[in-house]
């Protein structure tokens, strides 16, 4: 426990809150680890390149799912980083030169992470449009053990002669994949703007303009 009179702050409430924000910003540093991690070691192995004409094909699919992906999380971690923690912080800060008893401090504080809390997308009226997020976090994590054993397959049959079954799975495996992370986007682009547009929160307009600029998702 936090020693007096930082307890007076940091109760355990307090704690796990903060706990949960920086649980969600190592689930998405995770994803986005997971997908730089995946090297273009499996392009160029024969045996894909000269699959019946579909290697180039099956190379540009499983990079701009890679691509698409990254896109989505590098902009998720900006909005929380920049848009809200950052933000938040600079916010805080100022409002501290303002106070005058521990009191005062403690109000401030609980605003702040209450603040930070919400636009984290943590608290449950927000569950509509942080479970298609976790959904494509974990998305991330699947990709990097297909594109792994896709690898794998390749390595295994160095003389190209990879079989016809195992690439035909691989290549449903991606187009799943695909499938699914446009459902997912689709669904959060929706809820954010209909939050947006009810008023429900008004700071996941940012959040939006992010993720979505020129409406990228729906031209995809």
């Amino acid at each position: 426990d936090p020693p007096f009179p930082s307890s007076l702050l940091l109760t355990p409430e307090v704690l796990t809150q903060y706990n949960t924000v920086t649980h969600l910003l190592l689930m998405i540093k995770r994803a986005k680890f997971a997908l730089e991690d995946c090297t273009n070691g499996v392009l160029g192995v024969r045996g894909f390149d000269d699959y019946s004409g579909l290697g180039v094909s099956y190379q540009h699919s499983m990079n701009l799912l890679k691509s698409r992906l990254l896109h989505f999380i590098n902009n998720l971690q900006y909005y929380l980083v920049n848009r809200v923690l950052q933000s938040g912080w600079v916010e805080f800060m100022q409002r501290l030169e303002h106070v005058n008893d521990i009191d005062q401090v403690n109000l401030v504080h609980k605003e702040y992470l209450s603040t930070i809390y919400e636009r984290c997308l943590l608290v449950a009226r927000m569950a509509q449009v942080m479970n298609p997020i976790i959904r494509v976090m974990n998305m991330c994590l699947k990709f990097r053990t297909r594109w792994n054993a896709l690898f794998s397959i390749a390595r295994a049959y160095p003389k190209g002669n990879v079989p016809a079954k195992a690439r035909d799975q691989a290549l449903l495996d991606f187009k799943t994949m695909e499938a699914e992370f446009g459902q997912c986007v689709s669904f959060l682009v929706i809820a954010l703007k209909k939050a947006v547009q009810q008023k429900q929160a008004p700071h996941l307009d940012d959040m939006l303009l992010r993720i979505n600029f020129n409406e990228y998702y729906p031209k995809i």
